[in-house]
């Protein structure tokens, strides 16, 4: 699947778009975790090894957790709050 690029949300005045970065790089990085969590979930599934699963299961909880704490207050990327024009997928 190619990669899809959105626009990003222009800034507010007065509303801490260095915050709103700072948030931004904590969900890059989150997310990245979460998709190498998922990775070795897959890997332990097909490996029929329950205990990795288990254990990367509550791993992909913790850091779901994590995003909703760090996104409280905030419209998560790709939110339909109408401020994001939409997502293109590149060629």
């Amino acid at each position: 699947m190619p990669p899809s690029t959105c626009a990003p949300r222009p800034p507010r005045p007065g509303s801490g778009w260095r915050l709103d970065a700072g948030i931004a790089q904590a969900s890059l990085a989150l997310l990245g975790q979460l998709e190498d969590s998922l990775t070795a979930s897959q890997e332990a599934l097909l490996a029929r090894d329950l205990g990795g699963l288990e254990r990367w299961t509550r791993e992909q909880i913790r850091l779901r957790r994590a995003l909703e704490i760090l996104w409280a207050g905030k419209d998560p990327p790709g939110s339909a709050d109408g401020s994001q024009q939409p997502c293109r997928q590149l060629q």
